[in-house]
């Protein structure tokens, strides 16, 4: 069996199995390495929204798919960017938010796609992943919101 928990798949080997079989289950071995490696191409979009001092940024399209749980509260860094102190590691990264994630009016932190603010402090526990400050997605970010890496998160919640 080949387990990839990098890229979130699993596939199994038979050795004793002839003909047809053999060549269905290498085509699946091929569909689930392509797929695997789909989810950290290039290709995603991200936009910055700024209100006062603050600002965030928003993934518009692409770099979903990654699974790593990510968990931390809210930061905002010296730039006035948001971003997350990983819980484990104590280590800050700025975040780019899902889509459809805004400013606060006030300035004062984030409002998810579902209505829920979260502002400097606020526990959080969401899935996305990390991708390398230098990726081409964040070569146009502003200076403070960059990082040796980026959380990438698909989806966020409070942590109570």
């Amino acid at each position: 069996m080949l387990l990839d928990e990098e890229h979130g798949f699993s596939c199994v080997f038979y050795d004793n199995v002839s003909g047809m079989r053999r060549v269905l289950i290498g085509a699946a071995l091929i569909a689930c390495a392509v797929g695997a490696c789909a989810t950290n191409e290039p290709g995603g979009k991200v936009t910055v929204d700024t209100a006062g001092e603050t600002t965030a940024v928003i993934v518009t399209q692409g770099l979903t798919g990654m699974e790593a749980e990510v968990i931390g509260s809210i930061t905002s860094l010296p730039s006035g960017c948001l971003g997350v102190t990983h819980l484990d590691t104590t280590k800050t990264y700025p975040v780019a938010w899902p889509d459809g994630t805004r400013i606060s009016r006030n300035g004062e932190g984030v409002i998810l796609p579902n209505g829920v603010a979260l502002t400097e402090g606020t526990a959080i526990r969401g899935t996305g992943g990390f991708l390398p400050g230098d990726a081409e997605e964040f070569t146009s970010l502003p200076d403070g919101c960059q990082g040796e890496e980026i959380a990438v998160l698909s989806s966020v919640s409070r942590q109570d």
